[in-house]
């Protein structure tokens, strides 16, 4: 039996909060949007600012520069990457393409009517702060304008600076050299020799989909990363991970993963692509057929590159290639650039913010969806923005500034501990851990035991945002159902590797 998506999943009317807020919110991407929604339920008065012409944020197809890629898909399944009261529809892919996500994005936006907020085409230029008041400064196609608010949230992702490596003989190139923000789709590899530079979900994604047109595909990275299919044991991978194994002791936990997950460590051995750390140590990469084709020979690896000469490609073992096209899958840099440097300082840590959302000096202003997820982003935003409007409320309560800051500093040093080093290591998060500990604070962690009719599923079955639509604050009442069909609803066929992937 499928849930009514269309009747049932309004969580709850709106609240009249202990305390009621005139809010901002920059960005129109999904932190935006749910920030927008979950600030609203507790009556709060939002204005949400998006630059462009619609909602959607990188998902938005736009043949111009930024924006998703013609191929690209959820590196994680609907089931676990949904709104916690609006789950994703029986129709959708399991892993759904962006054309999904986007009519998901706009579907949830009209259910819970959050267009009446919402302002298109207005650029945030400046923000500034004069006392515990924000003054956003916007402009539009009919002039600047400027307004005051109680309390300011920052939903404007990671995914706004490329970064560019700055190899030696770039200018000197005399192929074609681009960011992976400027590649759309891969007729433009036709008869070429490429070079994918960068081994994150981009660079994986774009070295696979060049094999079905490129003469050659090189890809080259700085080291080995996990590399994992979307369907795993008969499910969606990140379906395998259950709240009982949440409990389970760490030691006895990664013994455990270690012995399941063994068929993905062999292939990686295989292939010459084993990493020198643990799966959970770093962001993994969902493709179901990167490592066949290496396999194959379809792909070359390499390592980094080095310089350019010419028209070859020169790389860190002395090797070289002539190349007609190299793309670099560098990732992005974080940026606020509507604030002065001075408020909110950007720096090779991060950013200095309480659980990724408050600065210690700037209560009345959130941070929602600055982070990388091992797992899905948008229920970690959600429980963000969840956590944010109920501080805003002063129904839940910071901690003093100094005890802030002695968190912040722990949190560095586990950061340090936890994650290969990368330029996103300060940002990173595991989207089962981290969603339960700001759970936590808002008293939405499931009471297993109130719900005895749908315990095994809570404790065996997949870590669902819907978890936390339980108990606590703004429960859905469509929760229990949903949690009890899931189980069924995840089951593939046996022999299904790549069911509703695709390339």
């Amino acid at each position: 039996m499928a849930i009514d998506t269309g009747s049932m999943l309004i969580s709850s009317a709106p609240k009249v909060a202990v305390k009621r807020c005139k809010v901002a919110v920059i960005g129109g991407g999904i932190s935006g949007i749910v920030t927008a929604k979950c600030l609203r339920d507790d009556g709060h008065q939002v204005t949400l600012y998006e630059s462009t012409d619609q909602v959607g944020g990188i998902w938005v197809y736009r043949k111009t520069s930024g924006g998703t890629f013609e191929s690209v898909r959820f590196q994680n399944s609907k089931y676990l990457s949904a709104f916690s009261d609006y789950p994703m529809p029986e129709q959708m892919s399991d892993f759904p393409h962006h054309t999904e996500i986007l009519a998901y994005l706009n579907s949830y936006v009209d259910h819970f009517r959050l267009r009446e907020c919402i302002r298109l085409n207005c650029q945030v230029e400046k923000v500034s702060r004069s006392r515990d008041h924000w003054k956003v400064t916007v402009s539009t196609p009919e002039g600047a304008a400027s307004e005051s608010f109680d309390a300011l949230a920052i939903c404007s992702g990671v995914f706004r600076e490329p970064r560019w490596p700055n190899i030696p003989g770039e200018a000197d190139f005399k192929g074609t050299l681009l960011h992976a923000k400027d590649y759309k789709e891969p007729s433009m590899f036709a008869n070429k020799r490429v070079v994918v530079m960068g081994n994150g979900a981009s660079g994986v994604d774009i070295a696979v989909r060049a094999t079905d047109f490129a003469q050659k595909v090189i890809w080259s990275f700085r080291r080995n990363s996990w590399l994992v299919p979307r369907y795993f044991a008969g499910r969606p991978l990140d379906c395998n991970l259950s709240r009982l194994y949440a409990l389970i002791p760490a030691g006895v936990r990664k013994s455990l993963y270690s012995r399941k997950f063994a068929p993905i460590w062999e292939a990686h051995r295989q292939c010459n692509l084993e990493p020198a750390f643990g799966l959970f140590a770093s962001i993994p990469s969902a493709n179901e057929f990167v490592i066949d084709l290496v396999a194959k020979g379809a792909i070359e690896t390499r390592p980094t590159i080095a310089g350019f000469s010419g028209q070859r490609v020169l790389f860190t073992d002395g090797s070289s290639t002539e190349a007609d096209i190299v793309i670099y899958a560098t990732g992005y840099g974080v940026s606020f650039p509507f604030f002065d440097a001075s408020v909110v300082p950007v720096h090779n840590e991060g950013t200095d913010l309480y659980k990724h959302v408050f600065h210690p000096d700037l209560p009345n202003c959130g941070f929602i969806g600055i982070i990388r997820v091992i797992g899905a982003l948008l229920p970690c935003a959600e429980m963000q923005a969840r956590w944010f409007s109920k501080v805003l409320s002063e129904q839940v309560h910071l901690p003093d500034t100094e005890s802030m800051r002695a968190e912040i500093q722990r949190m560095r040093a586990q950061q340090q501990k936890d994650w290969v080093a990368s330029g996103y290591r300060s940002f990173q998060v595991r989207q089962v851990e981290y969603t339960e500990e700001i759970a936590r604070l808002i008293d939405a962690v499931p009471k297993v035991w109130r719900h005895w009719q749908i315990a095994w599923q809570l404790l065996t079955g997949p870590m669902l945002p819907t978890h936390y639509r339980l108990d606590g604050p703004n429960p859905w009442k469509g929760a229990e159902e949903w949690i009890r069909q899931v189980p069924d609803l995840i089951k593939i066929p046996r022999n299904a590797s790549g069911v509703g992937v695709g390339r």
